[in-house]
This record gives C-alpha cells, structure tokens and sequence, in this order.
C-alpha cells in the first residue's frame, strides 16, 4: 500500500491551526476594513512573466524559488510567490482608468520553493494590502500603524520594532548603486559565486547578505541616505516624525533594501524581537511606484505591505484564540437521536455551537470524551432524562423537557 504524505514544506492544516488562522484574520479584517481597505480575491496562477517583470529578473524568489510549468499551450504559468505583482495586476485591469485611487487587501496561500524551517514553508499563507494612487507619505505611515494596530489588538507574546530605510527615486538609485559598485569592487574576487553574481545583476542586494564576509563589508559601505535629494530627505523626515507622534517604534537601518527590485521610497519589516530567532520579520512593505512603470510604462503611485501568517501564529497564545466552545450531546439509545437533533436545533437557533457525538458508550466514556474534545458542557438523554454535565466544575443537573434544558445552558453561558 502506498503511504500518501505531503510534498515537503507543505502540510496539512488541522482544526486547532485553522481556528488559530480563523481568528487572526478576523482581527485583520476588522482592522484593514475600518481603514477603508476593500477585499479581493486573486488568482493562485499567474503568467511568469508578470513575476520576472515585476519581482525582478535577479531576486532569489526568480532565480531559484518558484513553481513553474508549461500548461499545454505551451505558456510558462507560476504558482504566485507573493500577492503585491498579481493586486498590482488587477488593479491595472480593472481599476486604474475609471477609479484610480483604490484601498485594497488580500490573502491566500503563496509558494516558495525554500528549505522548509520553522515559520517558513514552501506554502505559507500571506496577507496584504495595497494602496493605489496617492503621493503623499501620510499615507505610507498609514499602513505602517495599520500593521502595528494588528500587532496590538493580536496582543503578541513579543514586543516587536518597526526597522526602516528609504530607497529614494530611480535616479538616486542609480547614482547610489554606481557608488557601491565602486566600493564593493575592490574586494569581488574574494566573493562566493552566488555574491559575484549579486555584484553583477544588483549591488544592492549585497547588502542584506548573512555571509559574515560580506557583513564585515557592509558596516563601512556608504549609506543611501547621504545621496537622497532634497525633496527626498524631506519626505523621509516627515514620515519618521510622523511615527515619533504616533507613537509608533521604529528603528532605522541602513542596510534594509528588501529582496524584491519593485521597492522605492519608504521601505521597512516589522520585527519581533522575542521569540523566533533569526527568522524575526513579521511583515515587511514599503513604496512600489515603480510596478506602475514596470507594468504598464505609466508613472504611478502605489505602496503596501505583507504579513506572514504561520510566523505571525507563532506568537499568539491559545487562550486569544480559541473557538466558541461546542456543547457536547449524546445518548444511551440511538432510538433517541432524533431528540438530540430537536436539542440542537433549539441550541444553533441561539446562536450556540453543538457537537452530537453517534455513538452508545459507558457515560464515563462519553465524558472523558467530550473532555478531551475541548467541551466545557455535555448533555445526555438517559433513559429518557436529560443531563447537563459541567465538566470542568463536575456538577450535574436533570431536566425532563428541552426547555428547561435551554435555560440551564443560557445560565451555564452567563
């Protein structure tokens, strides 16, 4: 017989782990929606070329991390590695002529072929939102305090800090990275192959690298922000005094330049600074004016940001989100089911989960199982008596109408 297993860094998501997602993404969508962000829903399938396009010909995610194949028209498709191309995409669709300005978020499994670590799978869901049409930087603080509301009202079990940079435009770029090849040129040939081809394809790059040489580097490699211009510095220092009167942490690092070629302008990640080890970034975002250009050669104004749901799981306690609890029902006689489902019928009517478990047993057993199950209340038809057991305080009560059942349980829920 053949034993069936998930492909490698991807795995099968369990009740307790989708209750968990469930309440992380009520949380979000209460939040993201009170700012005006609207859903929706994109396709897990795009063309490759709106990735080598827009994430960037160079990035990791393009060299060596996608899922792609020929369909049989012979068109390279790839299953999406992140969602800012693909809302991007949409949004030039659907939106950019007739309504410009557009508040947007989404969510959904992406796929990135990586070696699968902890918080870090090769399908791992992803939530973003992505603004469309406006220049000015209040509303890049915008979506930085939305991410820190989430935070917040998640009450993670760590602090976290908001690490920023600023990209600047493509000529300060430009001007930028002649000044880091110029630097980092003398020292190439000591590079592995993977950093002489950063050197060659994007300098910038080198600049996020955890190759202890190259690190040793990076401490005296010039700073982007010496070459911002005027207008830039300017921007850049409304936006940080904007976070210092929002109260919002932050932390500025020069060396942040996020893997993706699309990034200009603000760029930051969202760090926890407890409890997940080198893998510390919970939500990454920034401006991305350039994907107008790049996709469409029309200048335009876009940013957003991302979170990683399964790293942001891992800092949330169960007590935060667990489910509304589920009454336990049985019987001694399955002659008796159909007053179980009258039972369950009045309790889903007020708004009350129940659970009736098809299956005669020792009542020590059912109770057992219904603990194990996670119920706090069990109700049993006994030889044509109903009992209501709390579990956690033992007590027990008997009842001989449905009625007199449903006010127990109102009195048990208040």
């Amino acid at each position: 017989m053949i034993n069936f297993k998930p492909i490698r860094g991807m795995h099968d998501r369990l009740p307790d782990e989708c209750d968990q997602m469930s309440y992380i993404m009520s949380v979000i969508r209460s939040v993201v929606e009170s700012y005006g962000y609207k859903q929706v829903v994109l396709p897990i399938v795009e063309t490759t070329e709106l990735f080598k396009r827009s994430v960037g010909i160079s990035s990791d995610i393009v060299q060596k991390e996608m899922y792609t194949f020929e369909d049989r028209n012979d068109e390279s498709l790839t299953l999406r590695p992140e969602g800012t191309a693909g809302c991007f995409r949409a949004y030039l669709s659907e939106f950019h002529r007739s309504s410009p300005y557009q508040r947007l978020w989404y969510f959904g499994p992406m796929y990135r072929r990586e070696r699968p670590q902890k918080g870090r799978q090769r399908e791992f869901y992803q939530f973003g939102i992505e603004a469309f049409g406006y220049h000015h930087p209040s509303i890049d603080v915008e979506v930085v305090n939305i991410a820190y509301t989430i935070f917040n009202q998640l009450s993670l079990s760590s602090p976290v800090i908001c690490k920023i940079n600023y990209l600047g435009s493509s000529e300060t770029r430009e001007a930028y990275l002649n000044v880091l090849r110029e630097y980092f040129s003398p020292f190439v040939g000591n590079f592995d192959e993977v950093h002489q081809y950063r050197f060659e394809q994007n300098v910038l790059r080198l600049l996020d690298s955890k190759d202890e040489y190259v690190k040793s580097l990076i401490k005296d490699a010039p700073k982007i922000t010496n070459y911002l211009s005027d207008k830039e510095l300017i921007e850049y220092s409304y936006i940080k005094d904007m976070l210092i009167k929002n109260e919002i942490p932050f932390e500025e690092d020069h060396t942040l330049v996020r893997g993706l070629d699309y990034y200009s302008g603000l760029i930051y990640e969202w760090q926890a600074l407890d409890g997940l080890g080198a893998q510390n970034t919970i939500c990454a975002g920034g401006r991305t004016d350039k994907l107008c250009e790049i996709l469409s050669s029309k200048e335009g104004y876009s940013l957003g940001m991302a979170i990683g749901i399964e790293r942001l799981a891992m800092l949330i306690d169960q007590i935060h989100y667990r489910n509304k609890q589920t009454i336990f029902l049985f019987t001694d006689n399955e002659d008796n089911n159909h007053e179980l489902f009258n039972l369950q019928v009045a309790i889903n009517e007020h708004h009350l989960n129940s659970f009736i478990h098809f299956g005669v047993s020792q009542l020590k057993k059912q109770l057992n199982r219904a603990s194990k199950m996670g119920h706090t209340i069990a109700i049993g038809l006994i030889e044509g008596v109903w009992y209501l057991y709390n579990i956690e305080s033992n007590e027990k009560h008997s009842f001989y109408t449905i009625n007199e059942v449903m006010e127990k349980i109102h009195a048990c829920k208040s």
